[in-house]
């Protein structure tokens, strides 16, 4: 139990998890998320998962702290998708933003 805890505040992956979570329901139509390339412009949500960790530029997303649980906010979308993850804003290709989904 604390070990579970310490792992939730420490921002790490339960054992029983891949780090970086695929979509497995999202093509069934039971997931609410979806990517950020179709959110409005300042709107905000929190990352639920990524459409593809395989993808070789998935681990760029993991790298800038682009990982599910975060809570962003789109602040533009052209020319390029610009994210804010607290005091921190990253600019984003149309590629690397559709491979993030979001839940409102």
């Amino acid at each position: 139990m604390i070990k579970k805890h310490l792992d939730r505040v420490l921002g790490r992956p339960p054992e029983n998890c891949l780090p970086v979570l695929a979509v497995h329901r999202c093509a069934k139509g039971h997931c609410r998320s979806k990517p950020v390339t179709e959110m409005a412009v300042r709107s905000g949500g929190v990352i639920s998962c990524l459409t593809n960790p395989d993808h070789p530029r998935t681990a760029r997303l993991a790298a800038l702290g682009l990982l599910p649980g975060v809570q962003i906010k789109l602040t533009q979308n052209y020319p390029a998708y610009v994210l804010r993850i607290g005091y921190a804003e990253i600019a984003l290709d149309e590629e690397l933003a559709g491979l993030i989904r979001v839940l409102s």
